[in-house]
């Protein structure tokens, strides 16, 4: 469970420094999305919905190393074409992204009924529901460069929250699986 703290920590937080027109990203997603996997592996003896997440979380490794990767050579897009190709990809990686999100939700919750035990899902679920709207919110706002940053702001809050229980959660568990040992 631990894993999928620090999977959600390179996922979510993403620092770059910027060299001419290369950006090396310093938390890569990609490592995020290999934690991720790693995480589901431990975690499919508790729910059905880890296992399934595997093939998109090896999907979204793929997409966000080759970005990475594009990133590091300060290769981009050019053409109009390209721009919208990658705006495309960019918002097919985001609906993946939520989607798993929400199952490996799901998934919490599934562990929660069957141990019987409060792991905090919630507040992941209030969460999530706040960093949706206010994700959406954002995109669809960005002509009103204001609002679209308030929204921006609240999803930088969400996030940092999502993490913060997502760590409790972490926790928790582990201590009902001591428990359950002694």
């Amino acid at each position: 469970m631990r894993k999928l703290f620090f999977a959600y920590l390179f996922i979510f937080i993403n620092i770059y420094i910027n060299i001419g027109a290369c950006k090396l990203g310093i938390t890569p997603t990609f490592v995020g999305y290999i934690i991720l996997i790693a995480a589901l592996r431990e975690l499919e003896s508790e729910s059905t919905e880890f296992p399934r997440l595997k093939p998109f979380a090896s999907a979204m490794a793929v997409y966000t190393g080759i970005c990475w990767v594009l990133d590091i050579f300060g290769i981009g897009t050019t053409s109009t074409a390209g721009t919208v190709i990658m705006l495309i990809l960019s918002l097919i990686s985001f609906v993946v992204g939520l989607y798993m999100l929400y199952c490996v939700i799901e998934g919490i919750a599934d562990m929660e009924d069957s141990y019987g035990a409060d792991l905090g899902v919630a507040g992941l679920r209030s969460v999530f529901k706040v960093m949706v709207v206010a994700e959406i919110a954002a995109f669809v706002l960005m002509l009103i460069p204001p609002v679209s940053l308030i929204a921006m702001i609240v999803v930088l809050v969400a996030t940092i929250m999502l993490l913060v229980r997502l760590n409790a959660t972490s926790k928790a568990y582990e201590d009902l699986k001591w428990r359950n040992v002694g």
